[in-house]
C-alpha cells in the first residue's frame, strides 16, 4: 500500500502536468471507489476527494469524518484508480499544528498525491482561525511533507468566501501568508466572479485552484485567460448521483413506474468496468 519514491514522483508529476488545451483540466470528486472508476472511465485525468461526499455516503453531514475514516477513504480511492488523487482533508482534524502534522504523514503512506488544509474551525465564534496560527499550521504540514521521503504535495485553503465572509483581500493576505508558509497549491473556494479571482491570481505566485460549481459567473475558458490550469468539481458529482437516486424514488412511489428515460449506464455496464478496472493491482 505504501508508495515508493518512484511512484509517487510518477503520480505527482501526473498531476502536476495536467493540461488541456485553452481552458483548465476538470478534476473530479468522487464519493467513493466505484464513483472514482467511474468518473476515471468517463476520462477524468485525476481526482481529489469530497469531504462532504464522503460525509453524504456516510449519511452523515459535512465536517463530520474522523481523520481515521478521511484516510481510509482517500486511500480505497487512491488504490481503486491508476489517476493521481488529491485529498480534502478539511482542518487538518485538529487545531494544533502537530494535529496536522500527523495527518500528512499518515496520508502519505497512501497512494494519495497531497491534501488539502483549510483555516475553517466549526463550532467557533470565528469560523477562520487566527491567520499566524492557520499560518503556523501550513508551515508544520509543509515541513511534514518533505520529511515523508517521498513527494506529497499541500494545497492551503483560505475558507473566507465559504463561511459568509467574502473578503477577497482579507482572502489574498491568508493566501500570501501560505504561500510564504511553503505551500504548493492555494485554493480559495466559494467564489463566483472572475474579479475576484483575477485579483487573487495576480497577488500570489503558486498555482490558484478554483472550485467550479454552477453558480459560478465565469467559464473555464476566462479561467484559463487568468492563468488558472485546475478546476475542482467539489461535491457535485455527489449531488447529481444522490439526486438521480430520489428523483427515480420519486416516479416508482408516485406514478408507479420507472422513468421513460433508459439508464445510461446499467448493471452490465458498470459490472463489466468494475470487473476490467478493479481487480488487485
Amino acid at each position: 500500500m505504501i508508495n515508493t519514491p518512484r511512484e509517487a514522483a510518477a503520480r505527482v508529476s501526473a498531476y502536476l502536468a495536467l493540461q488541456e488545451e485553452g481552458r483548465p483540466s476538470l478534476i473530479a470528486c468522487p464519493y467513493d471507489a466505484g464513483s472514482a472508476v467511474l468518473l476515471e472511465s468517463a476520462g477524468f485525468k485525476s481526482l481529489w476527494t469530497s469531504s462532504a461526499g464522503a460525509a453524504f455516503a456516510l449519511g452523515r453531514p459535512d465536517n463530520s469524518l474522523t481523520r481515521a475514516e478521511a484516510l481510509a477513504h482517500g486511500a480505497q480511492i487512491a488504490l481503486a484508480v491508476r489517476a493521481p488523487v488529491f485529498a480534502d482533508f478539511e482542518n487538518g482534524f485538529g487545531v494544533a499544528p502537530q494535529d496536522v502534522v500527523e495527518t500528512i504523514s499518515a496520508a502519505a503512506l497512501t497512494e494519495l498525491v497531497g491534501c488539502s488544509i483549510e483555516d475553517y474551525f466549526p463550532g467557533e465564534s470565528d469560523p477562520l482561525g487566527p491567520i499566524s496560527l492557520c499560518r503556523e499550521r501550513i508551515a508544520a504540514a509543509c515541513e511534514a511533507a518533505k520529511g515523508a521521503g517521498r513527494e506529497f504535495l499541500i494545497c492551503a485553503r483560505a475558507e473566507n468566501f465559504l463561511v459568509g465572509q467574502p473578503d477577497t483581500a482579507a482572502t489574498i493576505t491568508r493566501l500570501q501568508a501560505y504561500q510564504e508558509a511553503g505551500a504548493d497549491s492555494l485554493f480559495a473556494p466559494g467564489i463566483t466572479r472572475i474579479g475576484d479571482l483575477r485579483a487573487i491570481v495576480s497577488a500570489v505566485d503558486r498555482p490558484v485552484e478554483v472550485l467550479f460549481t454552477p453558480r459560478c459567473e465565469f467559464d473555464l475558458y476566462a479561467l484559463y485567460e487568468i492563468g488558472v490550469r485546475r478546476c475542482i468539481l467539489g461535491s457535485y458529482f455527489s449531488a447529481v448521483a444522490f439526486s438521480a437516486i430520489r428523483d427515480v424514488a420519486c416516479a416508482l412511489l408516485n406514478e408507479g413506474k420507472f422513468p421513460d428515460t433508459p439508464l445510461s449506464v446499467d448493471f452490465s455496464t458498470l459490472n463489466g468496468l468494475f470487473t476490467t478496472t478493479c481487480s488487485p493491482k
